[in-house]
């Protein structure tokens, strides 16, 4: 798959190439300068729009969840938060009126207003529960990191 960069899109998308090598904007350079990253996500991510609550030892916010995979998700909010930041995370999923808690989760990036998060602690039953709501969407995916 090729995704197309076009003018009109905002300075913090991706560009998705065949080879599975993403170009990110570079922090702080000029207009158009991008940095070649590969993208090795074992599991593809849904495009979604889910409510999250986050808490930590520096922060407490809300959020929204752009895309999720039973290992991780990007989230976007106006609280900035931390690569190496460490949350608890309660992401609204449409099954249930209970928010779905993952117990632990790292940041592994965080641009602008946006941050990426990979799931390391969650019972089982929420691993269950997340695992059954990605499967039951398999046609809506995700290629952006962003």
């Amino acid at each position: 798959y090729i995704m197309a960069l076009d003018a009109s899109l905002d300075r913090d998308r991706l560009v998705t190439l065949d080879s599975g090598l993403q170009r990110r904007p570079v922090a702080g350079a000029a207009s158009g300068e991008f940095e070649n990253q590969m993208d090795l996500r074992k599991c593809p991510r849904l495009a979604v729009q889910l409510p999250i609550s986050f808490s930590g030892d520096t922060v407490t916010g809300e959020g929204i969840v752009f895309n999720l995979s039973t290992e991780g998700c990007t989230v976007g909010s106006d609280k900035p938060v931390q690569k190496g930041t460490q949350l608890e995370l309660r992401v609204q999923l449409p099954d249930r009126e209970l928010p779905m808690e993952v117990a632990l989760a790292v940041v592994e990036w965080s641009y602008v207003q946006k941050f990426g998060c990979k799931f390391v602690r969650m019972g089982t039953d929420e691993q269950a529960r997340l695992g059954t709501f990605v499967r039951s969407h398999p046609d809506v995916p995700s290629f952006s990191r962003f």
